[in-house]
């Protein structure tokens, strides 16, 4: 295809800057071009794009849309290509659920992530405490458990820190007669 139909081709859809080409070419590239810094995890893997939207902006588009803000493509099928039917526009919190390294933990019939656990209002710990049941102990937890079961409360202490005390102000201190400057432990 010679320049001149180059550029007639991309002044039809009018859209060669905006996030959606972006997004329509940086698919191409990571599915297909083995120089790009994502290749590996996409292409590499074997994800391709469906033959309609391969060589047609105007098809992706007319499947897809404009996004939202705050949206990007997503996969809902991350081991699929990108076609119609696999793909969605989703936020960055979505697409942290659909990745290929989260852990999946059951409880109460459902599987989640942890992280999507940890927001549910059936989780009575933060996420670090749920991973470190679920992943990170020597004996880990069953899932159920690990998300009902309160934490442990601590016992309260207090903290102490070293000051020293001013010559202005006298004190006598029995281990330290000398009259030097004494080292006092004071709560804080």
């Amino acid at each position: 295809m010679c320049d001149k139909h180059i550029r007639e081709r991309n002044m039809t859809h009018g859209k060669k800057g905006t996030r959606v080409y972006k997004t329509w070419d940086s698919m191409k590239q990571r599915c297909y071009n083995s120089r790009h810094k994502s290749y590996e995890d996409y292409g590499g893997r074997g994800i391709i794009i469906c033959e309609r939207w391969l060589h047609s902006f105007e098809n992706f588009l007319a499947d897809m849309g404009e996004p939202q803000r705050g949206q990007s493509i997503d996969r809902i099928d991350g081991n699929a290509g990108y076609y119609p039917e696999n793909c969605r526009w989703a936020t960055w919190r979505e697409q942290a659920s659909n990745r290929r390294g989260n852990t999946i933990l059951t409880a109460f019939g459902e599987s989640k992530t942890m992280s999507q656990w940890a927001r549910d209002s059936r989780c009575a710990v933060d996420i670090s405490t749920l991973v470190w049941r679920v992943a990170m102990s020597k004996n880990p937890w069953p899932h159920e458990s690990a998300i009902v079961t309160p934490p442990r409360k601590l016992t309260p202490y207090v903290r102490l820190e070293k000051t020293p005390i001013s010559n202005k102000a006298p004190r006598i201190d029995r281990a330290n007669d000398s009259g030097k400057q004494a080292t006092v432990w004071r709560a804080v």
